[in-house]
């Protein structure tokens, strides 16, 4: 004779950790975006359901944004360091890098203004939205590489509104912008 077993029951959901919590935690270390839509969505079923993992879902959401404004940064120090290199290069060499025109001062001077918001940014994280600003001011100069200063303006005001496909694209696409730009613009301001 077989005894009836009692039904199993489920623990409440406070006892879960959310899953998307997790994946969004881990995930932010790899793709920043993941991270911050990730963790905003896992913060509002945690809101509702009662689950575990506050902590993975607000962390994940920091690290991804904190990585963004980091990438921002990396392409800025790109763009001084290929301005660097380009005024080295030319002093060594005694001859002048091209610009084919196509750059002006106001362009050049703006282009400079991305690593000095950067470099502000990069010591008081209240600063970030003077690189936003900076991008943008690139982004409405007229120049070679406009529609890369653009997208990485439009990236920065809306870093949600991206894939991670979409982030790398826009981040080495400005990156190489970037170099070709201040090497321009180093021989046109000096």
């Amino acid at each position: 004779m077989t005894l009836p077993q009692p039904p199993q029951q489920q623990p409440p959901q406070g006892d879960r950790t959310n899953t998307l919590a997790l994946v969004a935690f881990v995930g932010s270390f790899f793709v920043s975006l993941l991270g911050i839509i990730g963790g905003h969505i896992a913060l509002g079923q945690i809101k509702r359901s009662g689950e575990k993992g506050h902590g993975f879902a607000l962390a994940a959401t920091i690290i991804g944004y904190v990585s963004l404004v980091l990438t921002a940064i990396l392409v800025t120090v790109i763009v001084v360091l290929g301005a660097s290199l380009a005024k080295s290069v030319e002093s060594a060499v005694g001859s002048q890098v091209s610009t084919n025109g196509n750059y002006t001062d106001a362009f050049c001077h703006d282009l400079f203004g991305i690593a000095q918001s950067a470099q502000a940014a990069a010591n008081d994280p209240d600063q970030v939205e003077g690189l936003k600003q900076a991008y943008a001011t690139v982004a409405n100069d007229p120049s070679p590489h406009q529609k890369d200063y653009q997208a990485m303006a439009d990236l920065l005001a809306n870093p949600g509104g991206a894939s991670s496909d979409q982030v790398k694209a826009v981040t080495k696409q400005l990156s190489q912008a970037a170099a070709t730009d201040a090497r321009a613009c180093a021989t046109r301001l000096k």
